[in-house]
């Protein structure tokens, strides 16, 4: 009903979630039409959450985002039937970001910031810069440090301190970096391949000869094995669960779930051409491996080794 008020009253860029929980795949949605984004729920305690939350995911989306809290505990549509187009729009151009948002909510019951205790001010600090973690932005995320140390009166230096330690910890319990490393790795072949799936999970039954040995890449598997373990489901709850359990992947998947494949195919014959391909890498990695090891091959590894030799031999013409 929000996003309908708001057309009705000429403002024509909103969107919303329609009751499902805020994900990857919609900041991707939104991603087509802007980079800005201001983010606009319920006034109460579940639609703040739900700001920051759908704030948080924008950010990682490579999105920059403000948030506004209506005065008077409005929903938007509420807000526009009692004040109009007008001073909806001033809402808008006052929206603060992410870490204002986030600072106003954590600060707003309290006494003046600089007389809190310190053990209250690095609560709040540790919390906010949860936040600015997940900023991948440099320079925003050193002028957030400088918010953040401004409104609480501690030293940027310690700050800073503080966000080197999260991301850290994070580094320590989330190895993001190797995950992204073997993603990086990934041959055009399989991400092609697996491109295809997060496209249209459906298809996953014209792939049924290949399984995780045929493939290299550590992302391709897991994708390849969750779609097909959850073959039949909604492609959206597929989607949402694979950005989920692979929060690394989160942005590729999201992107590559809503990128469009270039050219008209026949997804049989498309998919077809690419298991024949990849069978065959499969294939040969398998006979070098043997190759290398040649003098030392049982005779059973021999024979397969001459199989395969003949198998991938060279076409020639007649």
């Amino acid at each position: 009903m929000d996003v309908i008020s708001a057309h009705q009253r000429g403002i024509g860029f909103a969107l919303a979630p329609l009751g499902t929980a805020f994900s990857h795949e919609h900041a991707s949605f939104a991603k087509r039409y802007s980079k800005d984004i201001v983010v606009m729920f319920d006034s109460d305690s579940a639609g703040q959450t739900a700001a920051l939350k759908a704030g948080e995911i924008f950010m990682e989306s490579g999105l920059y985002v403000k948030i506004v809290l209506l005065p008077d505990g409005l929903d938007p549509d509420d807000f526009l039937i009692k004040y109009g187009a007008d001073e909806f729009k001033k809402q808008l151009d006052i929206a603060g970001d992410i870490v204002d948002f986030k600072l106003k909510l954590y600060l707003h019951s309290k006494k003046s910031p600089r007389d809190l205790p310190a053990q209250e001010k690095s609560k709040i600090a540790k919390i906010i810069l949860e936040t600015v973690s997940k900023q991948s932005d440099g320079i925003i995320k050193n002028e957030w440090t400088k918010t953040i140390a401004e409104k609480l009166h501690i030293p940027q230096e310690t700050v800073l301190s503080e966000l080197k330690k999260i991301n850290h910890e994070k580094k320590e319990k989330y190895p993001v970096n190797e995950e992204k490393s073997a993603l990086d790795k990934i041959s055009n072949l399989e991400f092609d391949f697996i491109h295809i799936f997060l496209k249209n999970p459906s298809l996953i039954s014209y792939a049924v000869q290949i399984d995780e040995d045929n493939l290299q890449s550590d992302f391709a598997k897991k994708i390849l094995t969750m779609i097909r373990n959850m073959s039949g489901e909604n492609p959206r709850s597929i989607i949402n669960k694979l950005v989920e359990t692979y929060p690394a992947y989160a942005a590729q998947i999201s992107k590559l779930s809503n990128q469009e494949i270039i050219n008209d195919f026949n997804p049989e014959n498309v998919i077809a051409a690419s298991v024949a391909k990849l069978l065959r890498a499969s294939k040969e990695r398998r006979r070098q491996s043997l190759y290398k090891n040649i003098s030392k091959l049982t005779p059973k590894e021999l024979l397969e080794f001459k199989e395969l030799t003949q198998e991938l031999k060279p076409k020639t013409a007649n």
